[in-house]
């Protein structure tokens, strides 16, 4: 919008906040950081040692929930293709891989919970006077719907 003269450059540093910046700045840097420093693998073993006794198919929510709740950077991209620990635990577990790779993907897809899972929401929570609560109210309903949604198809679809 800046770029074909729709919104000045001012009203862009008016609106906008500092902490949108650093999440859309910081998304591929800490994912890389983190495949690169092992400590990716480090949360595959903490989710493997912690999740993993309670079972392939509870491991699988929790992998879900985990990639919900973490914002962009933690995850490296917005396209969700920084796998936070799905891949290298289903391979700890020996649990179907495609399966936890899937659950991590609609995870990381549905980062809609908190304002700060998204650059989007963070743009329009000051000028709409949104509160973190508006968005836990609104938006918890469509997390139940998506792990339930994972829940029930992931493994009819991917056997563990």
């Amino acid at each position: 919008m800046v770029l074909i003269g729709i919104l000045p450059h001012r009203q862009l540093y008016e609106h906008v906040e500092g902490r949108t910046i650093v999440l859309v700045g910081g998304m591929f840097p800490l994912g890389l950081a983190m495949e690169k420093s092992g400590a990716a693998g480090l949360v595959s073993s903490l989710i493997a040692d912690t999740l993993g006794t309670l079972g392939p198919h509870m491991t699988m929510i929790g992998i879900t929930l985990i990639a919900l709740l973490l914002p962009d950077p933690a995850r490296g991209s917005r396209s969700g293709d920084y796998d936070p620990g799905g891949l290298d635990t289903a391979a700890l577990l020996g649990i179907e891989p495609k399966a936890l790779a899937v659950a991590v993907m609609v995870g990381a897809a549905a980062t809609y919970l908190l304002p700060e899972g998204h650059p989007a929401p963070l743009m329009v929570q000051s000028p709409g006077s949104y509160e973190t609560r508006d968005y836990l109210k609104f938006r918890a309903g469509l997390v139940a719907i998506t792990l339930t949604i994972v829940a029930v198809l992931v493994p009819l679809m991917w056997p563990f």
